[in-house]
């Protein structure tokens, strides 16, 4: 009976806090050990981090570890007055959440510029020429009527595409660039690029097949 009462006093006894400020205390004193129990005490909000789907997608599991451990190991060395050690974890996370939030909001504003500069750069480019067909036979009425009707249904699909996927066709066929090209002058990665291509072609397949005696495959194999 005594035992019992005992483990059920054991289970309802609060969890022991882990000793937050002594590691930050050791650690600033050079102490590894003390490093290192204070980020695997940490490692949880990091492993949340990584598997939140919002962030990953925008960011990638990787890089998200690598900016969550050093404003981990920032906070560590060099936080000014750090709270109790009850409210330390939750001031950590909260600061770790928002350093991988504005990672992710930069990211967006660079890809939103980017586009923005690959479509004014496609506008150009399309008042002077539309390069994707064959010319060869431009010296003939039919070809020319042929051409010009081309052009204009592919415009016409083009502009029923969300604005990124029609960056990403002008900048493969009009601009001639490269999947690296483009991951670049994005700030993202190839499989970001191409599953942008692939899905935009896609799309632009179907709506290039509505139209009677076109075949949308020729433009988008």
């Amino acid at each position: 009976m005594n035992q019992e009462k005992e483990n059920n006093l054991t289970a309802m006894a609060p969890r022991k806090t882990p000793p937050w400020n002594e590691w930050l205390r050791l650690a600033r004193q050079g102490d590894e050990n003390a490093k290192l129990r204070f980020c695997a005490q940490a490692e949880p909000f990091v492993k949340n981090l990584c598997n939140t789907r919002y962030f990953r997608d925008w960011l990638g599991a990787e890089e998200i570890r690598e900016i969550a451990t050093i404003h981990l190991i920032e906070f560590m060395m060099a936080y000014d007055k750090p709270p109790d050690d009850e409210r330390l974890p939750y001031l950590l996370k909260r600061i770790l959440h928002n350093q991988i939030l504005k990672f992710v909001e930069r990211k967006q504003s660079r890809n939103c510029r980017e586009l923005r500069v690959i479509e004014n750069n496609a506008d150009d480019r399309e008042k002077d020429s539309m390069e994707i067909f064959p010319t060869n036979r431009k010296e003939e009425p039919e070809a020319k009527l042929l051409e010009k009707e081309l052009h204009r249904v592919t415009a016409e699909a083009l502009g029923h595409l969300k604005p990124g996927e029609q960056a990403m066709i002008r900048a493969f066929f009009f601009q001639n660039k490269t999947t690296a090209t483009i991951a670049k002058e994005l700030q993202c990665s190839r499989q970001y690029v191409e599953k942008v291509k692939n899905k935009a072609l896609e799309r632009l397949h179907r709506l290039l097949e509505g139209y009677a005696g076109l075949d949308g495959g020729a433009l988008c194999q």
